[in-house]
């Protein structure tokens, strides 16, 4: 799985090299089950993360592979945000290390949940409430990270 090329990769997320803006955007929301939100979700950035998974030991080593990828992605996006608010940040990387455990827990749940027999507004609500949950949870650790070093 490791030789699989960017073509290859779109190809078995369902996309073309020539997805839509509407695909990207929207497809991943209707996934059955939030772990394949997140394969779905930017397939373009998702092909380096897949990478950096498989150089980890991919699914030899999927829980810490894919932990220490989430973390990453994580970490990457709380480097930006400094630059857009002038303040250092860590609830991006929270966020994500409970998207880690809630991709995690929907893959296993997945055959016990038959994700793929709910209707589609039901793995769009799935789906927006777990992103939501990590957002605010990630707001509740940005919040108390910034008041700490304030202090």
């Amino acid at each position: 799985m490791s030789g699989l090329t960017y073509a290859q990769y779109l190809a078995r997320r369902g996309l073309s090299g020539q997805a839509s803006t509407r695909e990207v955007l929207l497809g991943p929301w209707s996934a059955p089950g939030f772990h394949l939100f997140w394969r779905r979700w930017n397939p373009h950035l998702g092909y380096l993360l897949f990478r950096t998974y498989v150089a980890l030991g991919g699914g030899r080593h999927h829980a810490l592979s894919s932990l220490v990828v989430f973390l990453l992605a994580g970490a990457a996006h709380d480097l930006v945000v400094p630059l857009l608010t002038g303040f250092p940040s860590i609830g991006v990387t929270v966020a994500f290390g409970f998207y880690w455990a809630a991709s995690n827990g929907c893959r296993i749940a997945g055959s016990f949940a038959r994700f793929r027999r709910w209707p589609k507004s039901a793995c769009v609500s799935l789906n927006l409430a777990l992103v939501g949950a990590g957002l605010a949870l990630g707001g509740v650790a940005q919040h108390a990270f910034l008041a700490r070093i304030a202090a």
